[in-house]
């Protein structure tokens, strides 16, 4: 026998299908004028489908599909029909009579010669879809209990999502049709895919992906289980932090059952049409569903998951899963995934950008140690990255900066209602302040950027250090560098810093700080940002003897602070005024302790010069020495200086001379409360003592 091209045998199995409801239409019609009766036959003419032309619509189809059937191909190689139709009949698990029944619906969204046909036998000039009871009376069902069942919501026309009721009344009366997202696949038409995103079984998944080989074999012994024990059954549970890699490892287990998967969130459970279309696609597709839920489903989620016959792995957080499991009505094992640790990220990183496809200074482990991401959002930023070498470069290959930058565009952030992104414009260079002070930063620095493969490699997984995160407290009075020194750590690890708005995580009400805690922490370590805690002191302080109410539950925060901290393998950044107020036991998990002191000349000198325009913006009669020897500021104080002095020139149209230079430090000293000696000015005290006697006199 030939070989048929998938077009010829579509096109060739339709004409085959509709010629057999021709025939049983043709049946029909005769059973009818033998019962002595004629449809519409006492209505008015012209306003109804007569009998003489139905018997010629008929006659019409029945040699159109006569000679297409037959034109071609032998009819031996189509016997099976229309192989959607065969498809879906088996997808179903449909009868006969109701693969029918879809046919005589396909029929009539396919020409409109059936729907004449059939609102004649209808006795209905405007009713051009079949009823239930026509449709029963045509195809042959039976007896009449047996043709209604499949239309009841339990049968598996309605529950498939596969046809839709219309109108009300009796059933036997109502007219039906092919659900819209459905019929077209029938024919090979492209159709809407109203829930979720279709993921193709992919063979050795499970192999290609990084994984802990004690975890990958967990996920095969799963898919083993799930099949073993019938797979339409099986709910496979993945747990882990968002990133891990959950979903890819789902999709891979699907992979494993020679099953596609369906990706859906789980708020698509609760709608009863996208729950008979997660049905009916499962099944069209062969798909496992895959759900990116959370721990307890809703009780109409709960009903969606007993009511798919399908495997369905559920992704959820760590530890929230013992609720999904009493409510689900099905078999499961549970998967925890651990988050990739940096040995493991290094491996996608290098299986996603190999050597060939990026430049000499990209640093993939120095990488996989600054950016938390699990497999997929590993993969996307690859491609990203490689997609934008490829258009603004000759050689296509992937940059160190391509890479950084795409790595911290991908993160979702959703701390901008507790916290505020901090820019980061120092460099290491803009930072004043002392030696020792210096030293503790480039640790940390060093810490952060190291900190995943001392203590993977160095550690043996053991923990070289309370937690595996970092802690630094950074102490001073105001104005000294404290914000500066967070900044400057974040850029030159190349991480975003967060500072944490105090007024919206603390709260008079019992447990909410701890819950805007929970979240804050959380959502650092999903997106792997530097979380800066300023007037730390406020959240860290002593706890004290507990007097009342208030005293013992603001002891409860400070120690729930502490255990979060502990558990944190982020990096957090303390900042304080007063120091003695923090309490001793934050003071013993602090890995840096940096003091930003008030600076010395010599550090007050390079702070103006940093703070102070170029040529020609500047006079020529700035002291330097006289500004930095004879007044203690900090480096905030000296900034609103030169500020202020700026503005004052500017409204003179005129240079930023020493003049406009010793007014704003004059009113910066004011502000600050000091008690000012005219003679500290030197030349220039006639000034200052003009504008103070200005100012006694406004007043």
């Amino acid at each position: 026998m030939e070989t048929i091209a998938a077009e010829t045998l579509q096109e060739e199995g339709l004409h085959v299908e509709l010629r057999r409801l021709d025939a049983m239409l043709a049946d029909h019609l005769r059973k009818l004028r033998a019962r002595g009766r004629s449809a519409l036959g006492e209505l008015v003419k012209g306003a109804v489908i007569e009998d003489g032309e139905a018997e010629g619509l008929l006659r019409e189809l029945e040699e159109v599909h006569r000679v297409g059937a037959s034109a071609t191909v032998d009819e031996r190689a189509v016997l099976g029909g229309l192989p959607a139709l065969s498809h879906a009949a088996l997808a179903y698990g449909l009868t006969r009579f109701e693969r029918d029944v879809l046919l005589l619906g396909l029929a009539v969204e396919l020409d409109s010669r059936y729907g004449r046909l059939v609102a004649f036998l209808n006795d209905h000039a405007e009713r051009a879809r079949p009823t239930v009871g026509l449709a029963a009376a045509v195809l042959g069902g039976g007896d009449r209990t047996t043709a209604l069942s499949p239309f009841l919501q339990t049968g598996r026309l309605l529950r498939f999502g596969l046809v839709e009721l219309e109108g009300e009344g009796p059933l036997a009366g109502r007219p039906y049709r092919l659900a819209e997202p459905f019929w077209p696949r029938l024919v090979d038409e492209e159709a809407p895919f109203p829930v979720g995103e279709l993921r193709a079984a992919t063979p050795s998944a499970l192999d290609r992906l990084a994984l802990p080989e004690a975890t990958r074999a967990q996920a095969r012994a799963a898919a083993a289980w799930a099949a073993s024990e019938g797979a339409t059954r099986a709910l496979i549970i993945v747990k882990g932090i968002a990133g891990s890699g959950r979903e890819a490892l789902a999709c891979a287990i699907a992979s494993e059952l020679h099953a596609a998967s369906l990706v859906v969130p789980s708020e698509a459970l609760e709608v009863p049409v996208a729950q008979a279309a997660l049905r009916r696609d499962t099944r069209w597709f062969g798909a496992a569903l895959v759900v990116i839920g959370g721990a307890a489903p809703s009780r109409a989620q709960a009903l969606a998951i007993r009511s798919i016959e399908t495997p369905i792995l559920w992704i959820t957080v760590e530890g929230t899963s013992e609720t999904l499991v009493s409510t689900a009505g099905r078999q499961s094992i549970e998967i925890a995934l651990p988050e990739p640790d940096v040995e493991l990220r290094h491996a996608m990183w290098e299986r996603q950008l190999p050597s060939e496809n990026r430049g000499s200074d990209v640093d993939l482990a120095f990488t996989a140690s600054r950016f938390r991401f699990g497999p997929g959002r590993i993969e996307a930023a690859a491609a990203m990255a490689s997609a934008r070498a490829r258009a603004f470069t000759d050689d296509g290959a992937v940059s160190s900066g391509d890479l950084s930058e795409v790595c911290r565009a991908l993160p979702e952030v959703r701390l901008s209602q507790l916290a505020q992104r901090l820019p980061c414009p120092f460099s290491r260079e803009d930072l004043v302040v002392p030696k020792e002070t210096e030293r503790e930063i480039d640790l940390a620095i060093s810490w952060a950027q190291h900190r995943g493969w001392v203590l993977s490699r160095w550690g043996g997984g053991k923990p070289l250090v309370a937690g595996r995160g970092l802690v630094c407290l950074f102490s001073g009075p105001p104005g000294t560098g404290k914000t500066m020194g967070a900044q400057v750590l974040a850029r030159a690890i190349g991480l975003d810093v967060y500072r944490i708005d105090l007024s919206q995580v603390v709260s008079k009400y019992i447990g909410e700080t701890e819950k805007n805690l929970t979240k804050v922490f959380d959502e650092a370590h999903a997106a792997n940002v530097i979380l800066f805690f300023d007037e730390a002191d406020a959240l860290f302080g002593k706890r004290t003897e507990v007097k009342d109410a208030h005293d013992r539950y603001a002891n409860v925060e400070t120690g729930f602070l502490l255990q979060r901290m502990e558990q944190h393998d982020g990096i957090c950044i303390l900042a304080t005024n007063l120091r003695r107020n923090m309490d001793d036991a934050f003071l013993r998990r602090l890995h840096i302790v940096a003091d930003f002191p008030m600076p010395q000349e010599a550090e007050r000198r390079k702070i103006w010069l940093q703070h102070l325009p170029a040529k020609p913006m500047l006079g020529d009669d700035i002291d330097l020495d006289l500004v930095s020897r004879k007044f203690v500021m900090s480096g905030g104080e000296i900034r609103n200086a030169v500020v202020a002095g700026a503005f004052l020139a500017a409204a003179e149209g005129a240079q930023l001379g020493m003049r406009h230079l010793v007014l704003g430090l004059w009113r910066e000293l004011k502000k600050g409360g000091r008690v000012l000696d005219p003679s500290e000015f030197g030349p220039w005290a006639p000034l200052v003592i003009s504008l103070a006697e200005s100012m006694r006199r406004t007043s």
